[in-house]
Order: C-alpha cells, then sequence, then structure tokens
C-alpha cells in the first residue's frame, strides 16, 4: 500500500496505536511534539496542527514515520500503518 494523505486526526490516531505521544505544551506556536521510546531510546519530531482536521502531504507523513522509527525498514508495514 502506497503512502496516501491523512487528516492530523488519523495519523495523530494511527501514531497512537504505535506507542507516540503528542506533547501539546513542548511545541512553539501551532507546532506539536511527537515522541515514541524505541528499546530505551527516545525519537520525536514536531508536526504543525492549525487543525484537526487538516490534511497532512504524503512527504510530511513519510518525514513523521522515518523520524519515529516506523518504516519498512523498522519493521513497520505500510499496510500496518495504514490499517488496510
Amino acid at each position: 500500500m502506497a503512502d496516501h494523505t491523512l487528516k492530523y486526526r488519523d495519523l495523530l490516531r494511527r501514531l497512537k496505536a504505535f506507542n507516540v505521544r503528542e506533547i501539546k505544551s513542548r511545541g512553539k506556536g501551532s507546532e506539536r511534539l511527537l515522541q515514541r521510546v524505541v528499546g530505551g531510546v527516545k525519537y520525536s519530531t514536531s508536526a504543525k496542527c492549525h487543525s484537526e482536521g487538516d490534511q497532512k502531504p504524503v512527504a510530511v507523513i513519510r518525514a513523521i514515520r522515518r523520524r519515529l522509527k516506523l518504516t519498512e525498514e523498522d519493521g513497520v508495514s505500510d499496510s500496518e500503518f495504514y490499517g488496510h
């Protein structure tokens, strides 16, 4: 399954299934911090959220998955991530 756009709320729901925490207070302005701990190592990235209904482009979703170690190389298939 190829990557596709998601609304921020749907992206967050999928990320939470992989133990990603959203820390609203740590981001600057409209940015929110996303954190995931894997094997005792903390991975984090930020994501802009002006509205929970904003569509996130494929490039942004790929970058978030890469930074949080949620890619095929890390053992998380596209179908597992997108729930298909």
